[in-house]
């Protein structure tokens, strides 16, 4: 194939990404009068396997995934799909053959009919919709065991201590007198009565309340609370795709 390169949207005149997978800093003179050579940028590989530059300008540097920047450049998108899909799984193939937009659940699908992520009983008990037995899309799944060492990680000590949001503080003695009010009688079984359903912008998916959705994912229902409040931009991460959680209450 022969490579074409395009202009990163952002940084035109300073960085251009080709169609096989390569991205390259632009001859240019720098703010100091100096000449800069083009060249050709290391690629750098994430824990999570994908590949990501980095980029400057202005003096400030941010970091990009390369799979991301060949697409905006060379997949069309009229769906405004979200994220995208490498399509034999290898996350650091690059090439524009292997990419195309996809849909959080389409994204989740294609790994699991292409055997690259396996779920335990356990997390399919938890991730499981209505469906049950065979016919749900996550029977007969498992993690590998590089998975599972992963997620334990990734979770290991995530709202412990001074990694919880809430470290070192406490409600009053006046406070907590009115929560103890408004909450006697009200959380004897089942959900609160004035709970709000919320849905999963990533997923798509509906619970009746934020201690439904902690749940399934392991994560704090204050933080999707405050992600539903815009509070926070997301809580928590999709234990297969490691895409992060973006909460709304469901009007």
């Amino acid at each position: 194939m022969k490579e074409i390169w395009k202009n990163i949207q952002g940084y035109e005149g300073l960085y251009q990404v080709s169609n096989l997978g390569r991205v390259k800093s632009l001859e240019r003179i720098d703010n100091n009068n100096h000449k800069v050579k083009e060249r050709i940028l290391k690629i750098i590989s994430e824990k999570n396997g994908y590949s990501i530059v980095n980029l400057y300008k202005n003096g400030k540097c941010k970091s990009y995934r390369v799979h991301r920047l060949v697409a905006i450049a060379f997949l069309e998108n009229p769906n405004n799909k979200p994220q995208i899909n490498h399509i034999d799984g290898d996350k650091t193939n690059n090439n524009i053959k292997n990419l195309e937009w996809a849909t959080a659940r389409e994204n989740i699908n294609h790994a699991w009919d292409t055997g690259l992520a396996r779920i335990t009983d356990e997390i399919r008990k938890n991730m499981s919709n209505s469906r049950k037995g065979n016919k749900n899309h996550f029977y007969g799944k498992h993690h590998t065991e590089e998975t599972k060492k992963k997620l334990s990680e990734a979770h290991k000590g995530m709202h412990n201590g001074s990694n919880n949001p809430f470290y070192g503080k406490h409600h009053s003695l006046e406070t907590k007198e009115k929560i103890s009010k408004a909450n006697k009688g009200k959380m004897t079984g089942g959900k609160h009565p004035k709970a709000k359903k919320v849905i999963c912008i990533t997923t798509g998916e509906i619970f009746d309340c934020v201690r439904d959705a902690g749940k399934k994912y392991n994560i704090s229902p204050t933080g999707i609370s405050f992600c539903c409040k815009g509070k926070y931009k997301s809580a928590g991460k999709h234990p297969i795709t490691g895409e992060k959680l973006i909460w709304k209450h469901l009007e």
